[in-house]
């Protein structure tokens, strides 16, 4: 499928989620992680992906199975981590990850803490929060 294909079904998706009254919030999109071993550029289409719905759906939950970009290479774990950083920097607000290998903690904690860095909690208020928890 071309790039236009693909935005056009999504857009006949999103169209029939709104048909049944779907709220955006309830509506969970997965761009579809490839493993870099088997496609170099997989992991920046992944990233664009999910930074273009990011701005067209603000609403919708973003998410993917992070860990396929790894298959096939050492240090799993290192190589998912980097990427899930990436995925939640690009928009992502969902993770699949294996919670062994990956913390969820983590990548919750480095999201708070990004919120603050980039404006997006004010005066840091969840990030106190949940550390005075």
């Amino acid at each position: 499928n071309t790039k236009e294909e693909r935005v056009e079904n999504l857009e006949q998706i999103m169209s029939m989620m709104d048909e049944e009254g779907i709220p955006m919030e309830d509506r969970y999109l997965d761009p579809l992680a490839f493993p870099v071993g088997a496609a170099p550029e997989a992991p920046q289409h992944y990233l664009d992906a999910v930074s273009e719905l990011r701005i067209k759906y603000p609403e919708v939950h973003l998410f993917g199975g992070h860990s396929n970009t790894s298959f096939g290479m050492p240090q799993r774990k290192v190589l998912n981590s980097a990427f899930v950083i990436r995925s939640i920097i690009s928009g992502c607000d969902a993770l699949m990850i294996d919670p062994v290998m990956n913390p969820p903690k983590d990548f919750f904690e480095f999201k708070l803490s990004d919120n603050v860095l980039m404006g997006k909690d004010m005066m840091g208020m969840e990030y106190i929060t949940h550390f005075r928890a």
